[in-house]
């Protein structure tokens, strides 16, 4: 359904459910510190004055998917930034065009009736408008945005904010620091929407080498966002003060169907090998350079790569690998990771069950049946993975000794962007032994 079918069916007042808004609270420092400065423990108080409101004008709206509540992923909604990008909003502010400084609670008709364009009400939106012509609709059809700088005290890095919305008559995206947090469609809703407090992009005390073999390429991006890094293709004439690999291989496939329909679709046909990936594989070298102290930090979040990674690191004494748990077994039976307390997990939800903050995708989840071998260090495992009607638990991140260097496992799928660059950043901290500031 497209927005335009949806309003067109609602039952809301028409004048008014034509307007689409999407308002937008950013946590970087507020040049004037805000009037509220008690921050609750399960909460912030944003103030209801210095809000700027921006009437989008060439946004495009009309053929928006309407995602009812309860009906979607958040994590896989596209982000909607205002024509122009997010800098937009600091360059147009009161002072420009469309724009305006406003008090909460307040509407768009409030400031722009009728700048727009005004046309006769129709005999649903008044009822007397056949006799009664002069009366005009000045409403606003279209994206208008809200937002407002707030200061987040560095007291609740790594604690839970509950974000309180009073308030929203027609569609509302909501963002924070340019990320879409939650997107409500229900005519005059209120709504409270948890939100994890963590430093995505902190900056490490000293510049670092970091070697990449075989990696992701989601992987690669993750680590060009970090700061005071420098990221180059492998080489073993050089010393680097990290290995980043994924295992991947001339023809390694990530896309493939895991339980889509009976938990069976994954599984080629009897005799067929058409649907065989190729398994993961460390370039020799890259795990020579490990055993000579180089640590390594392995993100294998699929089964072909991490079954061929998991053997290769046996084989070596890393510790003894027995294979899988195994995926769902069924889409409606369940499986979940849980993670402990860890330095590659700071400030992030720990001792817990992975929850919504992470938003780690079911399907793509596994663990790694493994244990201490013999003569080698026991394996610390951070994260487990365990599913319905299954008595084992794998490991899904785990430390390790391969010779001289330290090594980090990682088998967990992709987490939400901000706690995924949080947890790559704690990991390269670790491993490195570097701080980070």
């Amino acid at each position: 359904m497209n927005r335009r079918l949806f309003l067109q069916q609602s039952a809301a007042a028409a004048t008014l459910a034509t307007v689409s808004s999407r308002g937008q609270s950013r946590t970087t420092p507020a040049v004037n510190k805000p009037n509220d400065t008690f921050f609750p423990a399960n909460g912030t108080l944003i103030p209801d004055d210095g809000w700027h409101l921006w009437i989008d004008e060439y946004a495009l709206w009309t053929d928006d998917l309407i995602h009812l509540p309860g009906t979607f992923d958040l994590a896989t909604l596209p982000a909607n930034p205002p024509t122009g990008g997010w800098t937009t909003l600091d360059t147009t502010r009161s002072t420009g065009p469309n724009s305006a400084l406003t008090t909460l609670p307040s509407t768009v008709e409030q400031h722009f009736w009728g700048k727009f364009g005004s046309r006769s009400y129709t005999p649903e939106e008044y009822r007397y408008a056949a006799d009664d012509p002069a009366p005009q609709n000045g409403a606003y059809q279209g994206v208008s945005w809200w937002w407002r700088e707030i200061e987040i005290p560095a007291s609740m890095h790594g604690k839970r904010l509950l974000l309180q919305v009073r308030g929203a008559r027609m569609r509302a995206e909501v963002y924070l620091n340019e990320r879409l947090v939650t997107c409500e469609s229900e005519p005059l809703s209120n709504f409270t929407r948890e939100i994890w407090v963590a430093n995505a992009r902190p900056r490490f005390e000293k510049h670092l080498s970091i070697a990449v073999a075989g990696a992701l390429p989601a992987v690669r991006h993750q680590l060009s966002l970090l700061e005071g890094i420098e990221v180059a293709e492998f080489s073993p004439d050089r010393r680097w003060d990290l290995i980043v690999t994924s295992g991947l291989v001339k023809g390694s496939k990530l896309d493939r169907a895991i339980g889509d329909e009976t938990g069976l679709e994954a599984q080629p046909a009897q005799g067929d090998h058409s649907a065989l990936q190729a398994i993961g594989h460390i370039p020799d070298a890259a795990l020579a350079a490990v055993q000579q102290g180089t640590p390594l930090l392995c993100i294998v979040p699929d089964d072909f790569l991490a079954d061929g990674v998991a053997k290769q690191l046996a084989g070596m004494s890393a510790f003894t690998y027995h294979g899988q748990v195994g995926d769902t077994r069924a889409p409606w039976m369940g499986n979940w990771l849980f993670v402990r307390e860890h330095p590659t997990f700071s400030f992030l939800p720990v001792n817990r069950v992975l929850g919504v903050h992470y938003q780690a995708h079911g399907k793509a989840s596994n663990g790694l049946l493994i244990e201490q071998a013999p003569g080698a260090e026991e394996p610390v495992v951070i994260m487990g993975y365990s599913r319905d009607h299954d008595r084992q638990a794998g490991a899904a991140s785990l430390l390790c000794k391969l010779g001289a260097g330290r090594l980090l496992l990682h088998r967990a799928p992709e987490f939400s962007a901000p706690l995924q660059q949080r947890w790559l950043t704690n990991s390269v901290a670790y491993l490195t032994q570097v701080k980070l500031k």
